[in-house]
């Protein structure tokens, strides 16, 4: 299974000699629990020093590796261990790589209702994933006006989802460019949350509309 942009020079590149050495270690003690590859995206679980296996997941396209990230506390120069480790199996034994459906096919599998469960059953095994979904909904579901005259007064909108919307495009977006993306990781996404304020404006709620484009501007000023 070939996936560009993976070798050991890249890997020496994006690591110092410590994180790349202890990869290395890693790698031969066989400390990888399970290597999976999902579409374009890299998942692998690493036996640490904590009782939890260290979750690393690694993105890549055509061009090579777009993202690495893994949940130790690592926050030093370059790739931690754990990545390192991970990218070492996938350059010298991709034939252990497990391939594994995509979110979207696993999702194609599923009507209605079984989604709907799926969600819920998993809310209730991570709370803090409501926070998300809340977001999500009320990006995708902003109440719509019921004229398009704009003397109409309308309430105005929560727009807490909006800045923690546009926080998360910046910040996923840096990592993108700290990563060596070429491409540009800010603007469609951006102009997805524009497009919202651009429909209410169209239909006559003009207040809402500058009050999303100023929670971006701020945010963005803030970021």
């Amino acid at each position: 299974m070939s996936i560009p942009g993976i070798s050991e020079a890249i890997i020496r590149h994006n690591s110092n000699a410590s994180s790349y050495s202890r990869g290395e270690e890693y790698y031969r003690k066989g400390a990888i629990a399970k290597l999976k590859k999902r579409g374009n995206l890299i998942q692998a679980e690493i036996e640490g020093s904590e009782i939890t296996p260290y979750q690393v997941s690694i993105r890549f396209d055509g061009g090579g590796i777009t993202s690495a990230s893994c949940t130790c506390p690592y926050d030093y120069d370059g790739w931690c261990k754990h990545i390192v480790a991970t990218l070492l199996s996938c350059s010298r034994q991709s034939e252990i790589i497990e391939e594994r459906p995509t979110l979207e096919q696993l999702l194609n599998r599923l009507d209605f209702l079984r989604t709907q469960r799926l969600l819920q059953e998993l809310v209730e095994n991570r709370p803090e994933l409501i926070d998300d979904i809340d977001e999500f909904v009320s990006l995708i579901d902003l109440p719509k006006p019921q004229t398009k005259q704009p003397s109409t007064r309308q309430s105005k909108i929560d727009t807490s989802p909006f800045r923690s919307h546009v926080k998360r495009i910046l910040r996923d977006g840096l990592k993108e460019l700290e990563y060596g993306s070429e491409e540009d990781p800010f603007t469609d996404d951006l102009l997805a949350v524009i497009e919202k304020a651009r429909e209410l404006a169209e239909n006559g709620d003009g207040n809402n509309a500058i009050a999303i484009l100023e929670t971006i501007t701020e945010t963005y000023a803030q970021e």
